[in-house]
């Protein structure tokens, strides 16, 4: 059994390489990937995406009900300038 939440959880890859990938997907219940809906809690699916993960990669965006987070892989957080690094040149 599977389905969408009320208001959906959509995710964003922004280093998808092909153009019609670059779009908000939704992720079902148990993680399958479709189009948008109509509206948000619109109660029809949206179109069913075999291509699409819902893998978090470095810099996905994750949009639950309106509020957007923004992934960071453990690498990136481990690397990223410190607050000592910001003003030094």
């Amino acid at each position: 059994m599977d389905g969408l939440t009320t208001n959906g959880v959509l995710i964003y890859h922004p280093d998808d390489q092909k153009e019609e990938d670059k779009s908000w997907k939704e992720l079902s219940v148990c993680g399958d990937v479709y189009g948008l809906r109509a509206t948000r809690s619109h109660a029809e699916k949206g179109s069913y995406c075999p291509a699409g993960d819902n893998i978090l990669r470095d810099g996905t965006l994750i949009d639950l009900c309106g509020a957007t987070l923004l992934w960071r892989s453990a690498n990136s957080i481990k690397n990223r300038p410190k607050s000592e690094d910001i003003g030094k040149a």
